[in-house]
Order: C-alpha cells, then sequence, then structure tokens
C-alpha cells in the first residue's frame, strides 16, 4: 500500500474534501492513500509537489513531530 503527501492545497484544487484527513501539525499538509489520490490526479509519480511513501515510511512519517503531537 503507498500514500501520498502534499499540501492540504494541492488536493483541494483537485476538488477533495480535507476537513477530516489527517494533517501534520500546523494543517499544510496532509495524507492520503495513493489509489484514492490518483480519482482526480494523474502521473503523481512524476509530480515534484507530491511525495509517494510505502506503508513502513508513513508510518516512520506520522511518528515525527511534525505529524505527531499532544494537544494541550
Amino acid at each position: 500500500m503507498k500514500f501520498v503527501i502534499a499540501e492540504v492545497e494541492f488536493f483541494q484544487k483537485l476538488g477533495y474534501n480535507t476537513k477530516y484527513w489527517r494533517k501534520n501539525k500546523d494543517e499544510s499538509k496532509t495524507i492520503c492513500h495513493l489509489e484514492y489520490a490518483e480519482i482526480l490526479a494523474h502521473d503523481l509519480h512524476n509530480n515534484p509537489k507530491v511525495q509517494i511513501v510505502d506503508v513502513g515510511e508513513a508510518q516512520d512519517i506520522m511518528a515525527t513531530d511534525e505529524w505527531s503531537w499532544e494537544e494541550e
């Protein structure tokens, strides 16, 4: 399984509602399944605006301070 990480604005311009998607701490980036992103976007592997990662790498990224924090 692969995932796409990109700016929230990138997905919103495609027409996706990202309101409930997982976002980083400052809510500038989001993540979704590659298969879902490819419904409205094509050739993502050649798009410099997105990062495509596998499950292991996605888990590592989600565990960073940028993506995982405790709310005060």
